[in-house]
C-alpha cells in the first residue's frame, strides 16, 4: 500500500540532502560573493580614483543605492513567492537571472568609459541595474534554504556549509580581485576592472547554473501566499518568533557593521598601524567562517537561544576589550578580532535556519506561504540599520578627523566607543531578546506536516 498523499509529502519534505545539493547550495553564495566582495571592499576606489567622482558624490550614490537595495527585497521577495513553474518558486530564478546578473557587474565596472561629462549619470544607472539584479537572484537564493528541507538540523548544517564557503571565499576574491584588475597594466586600470568583472561574470554564471540544475523544491508549491503581499508583511508583524529574529538581526547588524565600520580607523589612530586593516579585516572574515563552519556542531550540544545568547555575550565581552586596547597589544587585538568574528559566524548562520522555522510556523499559523518575504523583511531591517549606521560613522569620524597621523582625542574617543562600548550594549540587548524566542524542536515539527 502507498503512503497517503500528505505522508509522502511530508517524507519527502525530511529526507536527506544529498552530498551534491549541499555543494551546489554552498557555491550560490561564491557566485553572490564575487558581486558583493567588489561593492563592499572597492567600489568606492573605483568610483572615485576610476571614474573620477567626487567622495560626497560616490557617498551619496551609496546611500541612494543602500535605501533602494532595502525597499526592493521584500518587492522581489513577493515576485519570488508568487512564482510557479516546474521547478518550484525559486529555482528558476537563477536561470533567468545568472547571465543579466554577469552583464549588469560588467555594465558598472565599465562606467569610467562613459563620456566625462555623464560619468555620474552612468554610475547611478549602473549601479542600480546591478544592484536590482543582484537583489533578484539573491532574494530567492536565501528562499531555497527554506524549502529544501523541513529538518532543523539539516537546515543548520547547510547554512553552515555556506556560509563558511562563502566567508572564506570573500577573502579569496578580495585577494584576488587587484591582481586581476592590474593584469592589463598600471596605465589601463578601467580596462582592468572590465577584465576581472569578466572573469567573475563566467564563473557566477556557471555556479547559478549548477544551483539550479543540483538543487530541489521539495515543498515550497504547498500553499500560495496570500493575494496582497502588504498581508504578507502584516503576518509577520504579528508573528512573535519572527519579531525576535527581526528585532536581533537589526541589533546584530548594527553592532556589526559599527565593528566592521571601525576598522581602518582603529588600526590608524588607535593601534598606529595603517597597515594593518587590510589583515585586521581578513582576521576577522576568517573568524566568520569559521564560527559558521562550527554552528552545525554546536546546536547539536547547545540549545539554539542559549548558543545566541553565549555568542552575543562573547562579542559583548570582545567589544569591551577593543574599548580598553592599547596602542602595543596587537596580538591581544588580533585575538579579540578572530573572537568577534566566531561569534558572529555562529549567530548569523543560526538564525538564519530559525528564519526558515518561522516561515514554516507562520505557513501552519495561516495557511500561506512566504519563505521568501520572510527573509527579505529581516534584511530589510538590517539594510535600513546598516543605512543608519553609515551616518554615525560620517558623524563620529569625519568631523572630528585629521589629514594627517595625528588624531583629535575627540576622534581616539569616538572610535573607541563606537568599536567597542556601543556594540558592547547592543550584544548584551541581543543576548536578552533571544531568549523571547519561543519555537522549539517538537512543536515545530507538528506544524510543518500540518502547513502542506
Amino acid at each position: 500500500m502507498e503512503p497517503a498523499p500528505d505522508r509522502t509529502k511530508a517524507l519527502q519534505a525530511y529526507e536527506p540532502l544529498r552530498l551534491r545539493e549541499v555543494i551546489s547550495y554552498s557555491l550560490g553564495d561564491v557566485g553572490v560573493n564575487l558581486y558583493w566582495a567588489p561593492l563592499a571592499v572597492f567600489l568606492m576606489g573605483y568610483l572615485t580614483d576610476v571614474v573620477g567622482l567626487s567622495i560626497v558624490e560616490a557617498g551619496t550614490l551609496l546611500a541612494v543605492m543602500r535605501t533602494i537595495s532595502a525597499f526592493a527585497d521584500p518587492l522581489f521577495a513577493a515576485l519570488a513567492d508568487r512564482t510557479r513553474t516546474e521547478y518550484g518558486r525559486y529555482r528558476a530564478w537563477f536561470l533567468w537571472l545568472a547571465i543579466p546578473l554577469a552583464a549588469s557587474g560588467l555594465l558598472l565596472f565599465s562606467t569610467a568609459n562613459a563620456p566625462h561629462d555623464v560619468h555620474l549619470i552612468a554610475a547611478y544607472v549602473g549601479l542600480i541595474v546591478m544592484n536590482l539584479v543582484y537583489t533578484a537572484i539573491n532574494v530567492p537564493y536565501n528562499a531555497l534554504s527554506g524549502v529544501i528541507t523541513f529538518d532543523s538540523r539539516q537546515r543548520e548544517a547547510l547554512l553552515s556549509a555556506r556560509y563558511g564557503i562563502a566567508f572564506l571565499t570573500a577573502v579569496l576574491i578580495t585577494w584576488l580581485t587587484p591582481k586581476l584588475v592590474a593584469f592589463t597594466g598600471p596605465k589601463d586600470v578601467a580596462l582592468g576592472w572590465q577584465f576581472a568583472m569578466t572573469i567573475f561574470g563566467v564563473i557566477a554564471i556557471g555556479i547559478f547554473i549548477n544551483l539550479f540544475l543540483n538543487t530541489r523544491e521539495r515543498f515550497s508549491l504547498s500553499a500560495d501566499p496570500r493575494k496582497n503581499p502588504l498581508r504578507d508583511i502584516g503576518d509577520l508583524f504579528v508573528c512573535p518568533p519572527w519579531v525576535v529574529l527581526f528585532v536581533l538581526g537589526i541589533v546584530m547588524m548594527t553592532g556589526f557593521t559599527l565593528h566592521t565600520a571601525s576598522i581602518p580607523y582603529f588600526a590608524r589612530y588607535v593601534l598606529g598601524r595603517p597597515d594593518l586593516a587590510m589583515p585586521f579585516s581578513m582576521v576577522f572574515i576568517l573568524g566568520l567562517a569559521a564560527g559558521s563552519a562550527l554552528t552545525s556542531t554546536l546546536t547539536k550540544h547547545v540549545e539554539r537561544r542559549l548558543l545566541i545568547s553565549v555568542m552575543m555575550g562573547l562579542f559583548a565581552l570582545t567589544s569591551f576589550g577593543f574599548y580598553a586596547l592599547q596602542e602595543n597589544q596587537l596580538a591581544v587585538a588580533f585575538a579579540l578580532q578572530i573572537l568577534t568574528g566566531a561569534a558572529l559566524g555562529v549567530v548569523s548562520t543560526v538564525t538564519f535556519a530559525m528564519t526558515a522555522d518561522t516561515a514554516d510556523h507562520n505557513a501552519w499559523r495561516t495557511g500561506h506561504r512566504a519563505t521568501a518575504m520572510t527573509y527579505s523583511m529581516i534584511i530589510f531591517g538590517k539594510k535600513i540599520a546598516m543605512a543608519l549606521v553609515a551616518l554615525v560613522i560620517a558623524w563620529a569620524f569625519a568631523t572630528h578627523g585629521s589629514a594627517g597621523a595625528e588624531a583629535s582625542p575627540q576622534l581616539l574617543t569616538n572610535i573607541r566607543l563606537v568599536i567597542g562600548l556601543a556594540p558592547a550594549v547592543l550584544a548584551i540587548a541581543g543576548a536578552l531578546v533571544a531568549q523571547f524566542y519561543g519555537l522549539n524542536a517538537a512543536n515545530l515539527a507538528r506544524e510543518q506536516v500540518g502547513s502542506l
